[in-house]
């Protein structure tokens, strides 16, 4: 842990090559290498001075130093010791992806960010000064790094938001030749918009003159059709739109004004899936009925006109063909005034 003193658990290191050096630091041909327990002696020394140099392996930074090239002086009989404690520099990693369906996971093609920027922090959460950006697979590492805590901040791109933050402005205690990892998944909020018109001729299609609805209320239902608290209505334009949404799957509820019939329904009550930075839109068109009455009577004089005296019809069978001439299948009697109406 690099705090200078040889905790429990802390491990000895053997084979480790110590050079005895005079005062002045120059060799005097005396070398040795540590035993199991880490230790090493040059006995029979003749008073005077003398340095330790110790040989520190490969890869590893010094923590502690004590009495290691220093000058100490050597009396008759005198048994002096150094030590030196020994650490691999540990290695802290970040990894930025696009995570398109916020499922905290990254998934097939869904892609890695370059250029995010990533700080370091202490345990602490305060700035160490290292800092760096992502590559074009999305990774950025801190290198060199003495065992201690520390955090990695990631400041996410402008405008979008965290699914998947793993190790991320957590403290993380890093041993000697530690590598840990931090990832963070983001996303850019969907948007589910929904429009609604007066259909006139029921033909699907928002035909000129065929005028927006406003006030009308539309909900929005998650892709089960649950309702997820989010409702609105439309505007003078006939729009309402349900923006910074978690991607997933959604549908679009619109609650018809009274008495009116649905005509067009594009993907109104139909799940959508909305991935990273999404933008769907549902259509409704509606229309109210209308009424096609006929009414039959006797013309007792065949002047195309109801004068008084001129009964009207019952019973009379009367049928609704549509503008061809084709049966709709819709037949009806008249009452006792002579009316049927459909």
């Amino acid at each position: 842990n690099a705090n200078n003193t040889q905790d429990g658990g802390e491990t000895d290191l053997s084979g480790v090559t110590v050079n005895l050096l005079d005062g002045a630091g120059t060799p005097t041909g005396k070398s040795g290498t540590t035993d199991s327990k880490g230790n090493v002696s040059f006995t029979g020394l003749t008073p005077g001075d003398y340095q330790i140099q110790v040989v520190a392996p490969t890869g590893t930074t010094v923590a502690e130093a004590t009495n290691v090239l220093t000058k100490n002086t050597l009396s008759s009989g005198d048994a002096k010791n150094a030590v030196e404690g020994v650490f691999t520099p540990a290695t802290f990693s970040a990894h930025v992806y696009t995570d398109k369906n916020a499922n905290n996971t990254q998934d097939g093609g869904e892609t890695d960010l370059s250029g995010v920027t990533v700080n370091l922090l202490d345990g602490k959460g305060t700035p160490t000064g290292k800092s760096g950006t992502t590559d074009s697979k999305g990774n950025v590492s801190f290198t060199g790094l003495t065992p201690g805590d520390y955090q990695i901040q990631v400041v996410a791109p402008t405008g979008t938001t965290v699914a998947e933050a793993t190790n991320v402005l957590t403290k993380n205690t890093l041993s000697s030749g530690d590598a840990k990892n931090a990832v963070e998944g983001v996303f850019t909020p969907a948007t589910f918009s929904a429009h609604v018109y007066t259909d006139k001729n029921a033909n699907n299609t928002q035909d000129g003159g065929e005028t927006d609805l406003s006030g009308v209320t539309v909900n929005l239902l998650d892709g089960a059709g649950t309702p997820t608290g989010k409702s609105g209505t439309t505007d003078s334009k006939g729009n309402v739109s349900f923006t910074g949404l978690t991607p997933g799957d959604y549908q679009i509820q619109v609650v018809a004004p009274t008495g009116t019939t649905v005509a067009e329904a594009t993907n109104v009550l139909t799940k959508n899936t909305l991935s990273s930075g999404d933008a769907k839109n549902a259509v409704e068109g509606v229309f109210t009925p209308a009424t096609f009455t006929a009414h039959v009577y006797t013309d007792k004089n065949a002047n195309n006109a109801q004068d008084g005296g001129e009964t009207d019809l019952s019973g009379v069978t009367v049928n609704l063909l549509d503008g061809k001439g084709t049966p709709t299948g819709k037949s009806g009697t008249t009452d006792s005034k002579g009316n049927v109406s459909f």
